[in-house]
């Protein structure tokens, strides 16, 4: 047997030794860099190969096609148990599996890249990213007072960033102003598809979110952590994020401002079929007629 064969078996022993590792824990990585191959593989796992479904041991063995000897990898756990995650890429090339790794059929083994900390990211060269469509564009952000301040620090942020930002208000400080007056043209401005995401603050986040749900055609949640801040994007296709001044400090607000614009929706028919359901429910309902 060659000392390739024998690798990942002393790694499945050993790695749970010198993590001090009680049997069922994964090791946590502060940081995880990974590639990503041009038929989007990872962690040096193909489509289709077997390796994909192991879920119980830290390394396995990996067949390359041609190659007589197998490579040793890590598992997909393994990965998803580090702080942060990023996929470092370049070329022009591989600006077309990046666009299918975000795509509805789960086919890639750069999908099955889910860090339980939610914190993933992804840095594309000039080459890849020129073929890339890019981050959302049309950016709106509306604030009452209790929002204000933090709507302020977010806009000089994000045009920073080369965010093009519509404010739609308050444009002043007004402490007896109602957040219902600024959210509302922002929620209608986002389901007219005027802009491609909108960002609605108050004090608590609560106010904006209720009355920017109210709008047909709007999805938006009330995110204070950064799971969801992606997650509510790629499952529930949110396009108006709710944030709470008074909760969130300035750091944490951007965080989550980032990740909700860098997230994309799969997709993912089972995602539509739900989304579509509640859609249904913007229809008005038919009132009985009491007289009858």
């Amino acid at each position: 047997m060659s000392v390739l064969k024998i690798q990942p078996a002393v790694m499945n022993r050993t790695l749970p030794v010198f993590f001090k590792l009680k049997k069922g824990q994964w090791p946590s990585f502060d940081l995880v860099l990974l590639g990503l191959g041009s038929d989007g593989h990872t962690l040096s796992l193909f489509p289709g190969t077997p390796a994909l479904a192991v879920k119980d041991r830290l390394a396995v063995d990996v067949i390359y096609k041609g190659v007589p000897d197998p490579r040793i990898s890590l598992t997909f756990p393994v990965a998803n148990h580090g702080q942060a995650v990023f996929f470092l890429v370049s070329g022009e090339e591989k600006a077309g599996i990046v666009q299918r790794v975000f795509g509805d059929k789960k086919i890639y083994p750069a999908q099955q890249i889910n860090p339980v900390s939610g914190r993933l990211a992804w840095f594309l060269d000039k080459a890849a990213a020129a073929q890339w469509p890019g981050k959302p564009q049309r950016i709106c952000i509306a604030a009452d007072h209790g929002g204000f301040r933090l709507k302020e620090y977010l806009t000089r942020r994000l045009q920073k960033a080369d965010y093009k930002v519509v404010d739609f208000g308050n444009r002043k400080l007004d402490p007896v102003d109602d957040y219902p007056d600024f959210i509302i043209p922002l929620a209608r401005a986002v389901a007219r598809g005027e802009f491609d995401r909108g960002i609605a603050i108050c004090g608590s986040g609560v106010g904006a979110c209720i009355v920017a749900n109210k709008v047909p055609g709007v999805r938006a949640c009330m995110i204070h952590e950064k799971f969801s801040a992606r997650q509510g994007v790629e499952d529930d296709d949110m396009n108006v994020i709710c944030l709470g001044s008074r909760v969130l400090t300035d750091a944490l607000a951007w965080e989550l401002v980032t990740i909700f614009l860098a997230s994309h929706f799969s997709g993912a028919e089972r995602h539509c079929r739900r989304l579509a359901k509640v859609a249904a429910l913007e229809t008005p309902i038919k009132r009985s007629n009491a007289n009858a």
